[in-house]
Protein backbone atom coordinates (compact mmCIF):
# COMPACT_ATOMS: atom_id res chain seq x y z
CA UNK A 1 0.00 0.00 0.00
CA UNK A 2 1.47 3.05 -0.98
CA UNK A 3 1.81 6.00 1.94
CA UNK A 4 0.15 9.29 2.24
CA UNK A 5 1.41 12.64 3.43
CA UNK A 6 -1.17 14.34 5.83
CA UNK A 7 0.25 17.41 4.67
CA UNK A 8 -1.93 16.60 0.98
CA UNK A 9 -4.76 16.95 3.09
CA UNK A 10 -6.76 20.11 2.58
CA UNK A 11 -10.39 21.36 2.94
CA UNK A 12 -12.47 21.78 -0.11
CA UNK A 13 -12.19 25.45 -0.81
CA UNK A 14 -8.39 25.00 -0.67
CA UNK A 15 -8.32 22.63 -3.16
CA UNK A 16 -10.38 24.58 -5.19
CA UNK A 17 -8.08 27.63 -5.28
CA UNK A 18 -6.33 27.55 -8.69
CA UNK A 19 -8.90 24.93 -9.92
CA UNK A 20 -11.68 27.25 -11.55
CA UNK A 21 -10.74 25.94 -15.28
CA UNK A 22 -12.06 22.75 -13.42
CA UNK A 23 -14.79 23.40 -11.25
CA UNK A 24 -16.06 26.82 -11.89
CA UNK A 25 -17.46 26.90 -8.27
CA UNK A 26 -18.35 24.95 -5.32
CA UNK A 27 -21.69 23.77 -6.77
CA UNK A 28 -19.84 21.96 -9.57
CA UNK A 29 -17.21 19.96 -7.36
CA UNK A 30 -20.34 18.88 -5.21
CA UNK A 31 -21.78 17.90 -7.62
CA UNK A 32 -18.30 15.85 -9.07
CA UNK A 33 -17.98 14.39 -5.67
CA UNK A 34 -21.52 13.51 -5.20
CA UNK A 35 -21.83 11.88 -8.72
CA UNK A 36 -18.36 9.87 -8.10
CA UNK A 37 -18.30 9.66 -4.40
CA UNK A 38 -17.83 5.76 -4.29
CA UNK A 39 -14.53 5.89 -6.70
CA UNK A 40 -13.28 8.99 -5.23
CA UNK A 41 -13.46 6.81 -1.37
CA UNK A 42 -11.94 4.11 -2.89
CA UNK A 43 -9.06 5.93 -4.65
CA UNK A 44 -8.52 7.76 -1.03
CA UNK A 45 -9.05 11.03 -2.92
CA UNK A 46 -11.55 11.87 -0.54
CA UNK A 47 -11.41 11.38 3.11
CA UNK A 48 -13.20 11.72 6.64
CA UNK A 49 -10.55 11.41 9.23
CA UNK A 50 -12.18 13.43 11.78
CA UNK A 51 -15.82 13.94 10.57
CA UNK A 52 -15.30 16.31 7.84
CA UNK A 53 -14.60 15.94 4.58
CA UNK A 54 -10.85 16.55 3.24
CA UNK A 55 -9.38 16.37 -0.24
CA UNK A 56 -6.43 13.99 -0.94
CA UNK A 57 -4.67 16.55 -3.37
CA UNK A 58 -2.37 14.20 -5.80
CA UNK A 59 -5.42 11.66 -5.17
CA UNK A 60 -7.98 13.74 -6.19
CA UNK A 61 -6.15 15.39 -9.00
CA UNK A 62 -5.45 12.11 -10.46
CA UNK A 63 -9.29 11.14 -10.16
CA UNK A 64 -10.40 14.48 -11.66
CA UNK A 65 -7.86 13.36 -14.96
CA UNK A 66 -9.14 9.82 -15.02
CA UNK A 67 -12.59 9.85 -14.88
CA UNK A 68 -12.67 12.97 -16.95
CA UNK A 69 -10.79 11.33 -19.59
CA UNK A 70 -13.35 8.25 -19.17
CA UNK A 71 -16.25 10.34 -19.46
CA UNK A 72 -14.76 12.02 -22.67
CA UNK A 73 -14.64 8.13 -24.08
CA UNK A 74 -18.00 7.56 -23.35
CA UNK A 75 -19.48 10.70 -24.80
CA UNK A 76 -17.55 10.06 -28.30
CA UNK A 77 -18.81 6.11 -28.14
CA UNK A 78 -22.06 7.40 -27.87
CA UNK A 79 -22.21 9.50 -30.47
CA UNK A 80 -20.62 7.05 -33.06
Amino acid sequence: MKAFDTANLVLPMQYLQGREHVFPSYESWRWFTRVHHDELVRRRALVMPAGRKLVNVPEFDQAVIEIGAQRAANRREASA
